[in-house]
């Protein structure tokens, strides 16, 4: 396998949009949570919901993996919202597992900053690099 063929998996594995830069539940997005420096309204949601993603990658022949991100659970004050990842090697393959919890429709603007900082959180996760050397 050529190094464009590496480069071409590793675009693959990281064109799949992270919960929290696409979340999109209800009127909120992560652009508007950026946007707003003191929010007096609470952030809607519509709706509690729960999202997964689950992808599995076949490692390419003569490529082992050097480097897999840490699992990572993630829990809001009150359980307002949960976040879990985790990155396995399975064989010949990586398998990702991410979930991600809202669990209340409404969130008050008491617990904003918090909120932020989760899908910070979330980001930072999602964009650790899966590292495979040559065997």
């Amino acid at each position: 396998m050529t190094s464009t063929h590496l480069a071409i998996l590793f675009l693959t594995l990281f064109s799949f949009p992270s919960f929290a830069q696409k979340h999109e539940l209800g009127k909120v997005t992560m652009e508007e949570l950026n946007e707003k420096k003191c929010p007096l309204d609470p952030v809607d949601f519509e709706y509690p919901n729960q999202e997964k993603l689950n992808v599995n990658l076949m490692i390419p022949e003569g490529y082992a993996v050097e480097l897999l991100p840490e699992p990572k659970n993630l829990s809001m004050k009150d359980s307002l919202a949960n976040f879990k990842y985790n990155a396995i090697k399975n064989g010949n393959q990586i398998q990702i597992a991410c979930t991600f919890d809202i669990n209340r429709a409404i969130i008050g603007p008491q617990h904003y900053e918090a909120l932020k900082a989760f899908y910070k959180e979330i980001v930072d996760k999602q964009t650790e690099k899966i590292v495979l050397k040559k065997v």
